[in-house]
């Protein structure tokens, strides 16, 4: 049998591991039905779980520095109010000058959005282009093991028809 610490690692559980003995100490204390003594805990490693995955999708994001909307000084770029932060849907208003807020609030946004656990990925414009150049030469460099492009067809025998 499974000691209660190693069964929580088994099952993934690292934040009811870490209050497993307080929460039993405080169950006991409070005689709390089995009900109440597994649900604390297991909100808590919800909650927690949330929290690491927003984390992640923020980090994963790959923003420059972080951003945030709630930091956004509006009064300091009337371009911007709060109504349209937070209605954004047409992604047009992204034209403007340099050092209008532009980027800080893309990047407030793009946090929010990875913390509303959607996936999401910041790139500039100039990382962007040098990414599609690198894929579109990777995809008509001859192969190494054929000399052929890739997504060319083989040349026809000689002598032969080509049929489309």
């Amino acid at each position: 049998m499974l000691s209660d610490r190693r069964s929580l690692r088994t099952l993934h559980l690292p934040t009811v591991r870490s209050r497993f003995e307080d929460v039993a100490a405080t169950a006991l204390k409070e005689r709390a039905s089995y009900k109440d003594f597994l649900a604390d805990p297991l909100e808590a490693e919800c909650l927690q779980r949330e929290e690491r995955k927003k984390t992640r999708l923020v980090r994963e994001a790959g923003f420059p520095r972080p951003k945030r909307l709630e930091d956004f000084e509006f009064d300091k770029n009337p371009n911007f109010t709060p109504e349209q932060v937070n209605t954004l849907s047409d992604p047009a208003w992204v034209i403007g000058d340099s050092g209008t807020g532009k980027s800080h609030l893309l990047i407030g946004i793009g946090t929010a959005i990875a913390e509303a656990e959607m996936r999401v990925r910041y790139t500039t414009t100039a990382n962007l282009v040098n990414e599609l150049a690198e894929a579109a030469d990777e995809t008509s460099a001859p192969s190494p093991a054929t000399g052929a492009r890739s997504g060319s067809r083989p040349a026809p025998a000689p002598g032969s028809a080509r049929r489309s």
